[in-house]
């Protein structure tokens, strides 16, 4: 139920000419946005899914700093609508959250924060997609660890589609580095092998691609190196296990990647502390992953 609170208001104290006036309004209900188009790098578009209040306005930040600036206030907001912030750098995340407003114009009394959620600017114009049998395991494993809610709950990420800011593929530069974070390499190893003859002709393609993790050790676990490890250990293998009842299937429009087999390369292993001092504390590890697909 919707709190009553009493607000100074300075526009009727100046109109009125009185020391002081209250005005009663009564608190909207949290709004609720999601991020609908987010291509061009320097702009992002939200669209509303629960219109509160009189207004609606997103308050946003670069994550990891303090101040928050304001989107456009939206007027009358109705589901379906949209609010865009633009503006923002390409590849670097911020934190959005909505706020709905009793009267227009972003005034009167604020509600609770809305939908709060971490999106990292993308630009897809300009770059080269995947279209074939060589190039898309790679986009088709992102979708697959993408999808995995462990993963998700682990970037801060409110949705699969959000998660996939935080998964790199092919290479990751160093001033890029944002942890948690994964890297998609190629394998050594990639194959079509025809299991028809004449007309009837048909190749399963087949291959191997690398998975990295990387994630800072919580200031809990810091001097607990059992802790640590079995934290970063847990999650991982949380997200293994989604991965593997997700492989092979299919999910609305989405046909995840088959994946047969998961091998240990390297890790985990914890950073050494003389480059923890300038990389940071965290852990790692690499898998080989055995991928196939029916053409």
């Amino acid at each position: 139920m919707a709190n009553v609170f009493y607000i100074y208001d300075p526009v009727a104290e100046l109109s009125n000419g009185l020391i002081s006036t209250l005005t009663s309004t009564t608190q909207p209900d949290p709004p609720a946005v999601q991020v609908k188009t987010n291509t061009s790098g320097t702009a992002i578009v939200f669209e509303v899914t629960t219109a509160e209040g009189s207004s609606m306005r997103l308050l946003y930040r670069v994550r990891g700093t303090l101040t928050y600036s304001n989107s456009d206030v939206l007027e009358t907001p109705a589901i379906g609508e949209t609010i865009t912030i633009s503006g923002l750098t390409n590849g670097v995340s911020y934190d959005v959250v909505a706020f709905a407003y009793s009267s227009a114009a972003g005034a009167g009394t604020r509600s609770e924060p809305g939908s709060s959620l971490i999106v990292t600017t993308t630009q897809t114009s300009g770059v080269v997609a995947a279209t074939n049998e060589y190039s898309l395991p790679l986009s088709n494993l992102k979708d697959l660890l993408a999808a995995s809610t462990t993963f998700q709950t682990m970037v801060g990420a409110g949705s699969a589609e959000d998660a996939k800011a935080y998964i790199h593929l092919v290479a990751l530069a160093v001033g890029d580095i944002d942890r948690p974070f994964a890297l998609i390499a190629t394998g050594d190893d990639w194959n079509s092998n025809c299991i028809g003859t004449g007309s009837s002709d048909s190749f399963i393609t087949g291959g191997t691609l690398q998975l990295m993790f990387e994630m800072d050790i919580s200031s809990s676990y810091t001097d607990s190196p059992q802790n640590a490890e079995f934290d970063f250990m847990n999650r991982i293998g949380a997200i293994i296990k989604e991965m593997d009842n997700l492989s092979g299937t299919t999910s609305g429009s989405t046909s995840y990647i088959y994946v047969s087999n998961f091998n240990l390369m390297d890790g985990p292993a914890r950073t050494m502390e003389e480059k923890g001092q300038s990389q940071g504390d965290y852990y790692q590890v690499v898998f080989n992953i055995s991928w196939g697909l029916s053409q």
